[in-house]
């Protein structure tokens, strides 16, 4: 998981420090953390589209669909970055000046 919403985030992690160093941890009991960016090996979307598959559910939000997927599954392993690399747009501020940032796409 590279992104996050809720302000979710590693227990162990020091969201108040300035200049934390980023971490990544494995969280098995807790899949997802309402995500908005994921990245996957190959072998785990194979796992997953066969989990799918085998299972016949049908989820509409993703971010339940993993948690659920994760506890039934024996291999999928999630990990969580922090600080998060992407952010839901509601939550950005323009640090920059980005003259484009804030505008929707046509």
């Amino acid at each position: 998981m590279i992104g996050t919403c809720a302000n979710l985030h590693d227990s162990t992690f020091p969201v108040d420090a300035y200049n934390a160093s980023p971490r990544i941890s494995t969280h098995k009991e807790r899949f997802s953390r309402c995500s908005h960016a994921y990245i996957l090996t190959s072998c785990s979307a194979k796992e997953m589209i066969r989990l799918i598959d085998a299972n016949k559910m049908r989820f509409h939000i993703l971010d339940w669909l993993q948690t659920y997927l994760g506890n039934i599954s024996l291999t999928l392993q999630p990990f969580w970055l922090d600080p998060p690399l992407a952010y839901q747009g509601s939550q950005c501020k323009d640090l920059d000046g980005i003259t484009t940032f804030g505008r929707s796409m046509p």
